[in-house]
């Protein structure tokens, strides 16, 4: 029964593991932060750090598939256990920040495999899954976190205009 359910919850799981949002205080701007922070997450994931990804989640957070983040961060622990190699491949579609930084909009695709992504091209070449997440991020402390979530699976033509 686990096991299904890990399967069933994986492209939700993405949202935990990629694109939870956090800025560090050293980025100059809310675009370089969201950035910043979008790497700083994967490779919390990819390290397999449950604490460490759940922090990058808003106290509010809920996504289609989790009605809160205790939730979110249960699907993340299974997620992990059931997954001995996991890799992250992002690319930031756009960042939008509204006000002087009181929130921001972001599209992210992520892929996930079991070996490393290091470029597009090794995209194209593994079997890799991949997502859209448009998420919404706030300013938490002195913190970045991400509030809310959507997701969806793509495809590699959807990737066509990403910098």
């Amino acid at each position: 029964m686990f096991w299904v359910c890990v399967k069933r919850w994986r492209p939700a799981l993405l949202v935990v593991l990629a694109v939870g949002l956090m800025a560090c205080g050293d980025e100059s701007t809310p675009e370089d932060r969201v950035r910043a922070t979008i790497d700083g997450m994967a490779e919390a994931v990819e390290a397999r750090s449950v604490q460490r990804s759940a922090d990058y989640l808003h106290d509010d957070y809920s996504d289609q598939w989790h009605p809160n983040r205790r939730a979110a961060v249960q699907s993340l622990f299974g997620y992990l256990r059931a997954h001995s190699d996991i890799h992250l491949f992002t690319l930031v579609r756009s960042i939008d920040v509204s006000g002087p930084g009181d929130s921001a909009t972001a599209i992210v695709f992520v892929a996930t495999a079991g070996v490393p992504v290091e470029s597009f091209d090794a995209l194209v070449s593994v079997n890799a899954d991949l997502y859209r997440f448009d998420i919404e991020v706030v300013p938490a402390d002195e913190h970045w976190q991400i509030r809310k979530a959507r997701w969806a699976r793509a495809d590699i033509s959807d990737l066509t205009g990403i910098d």
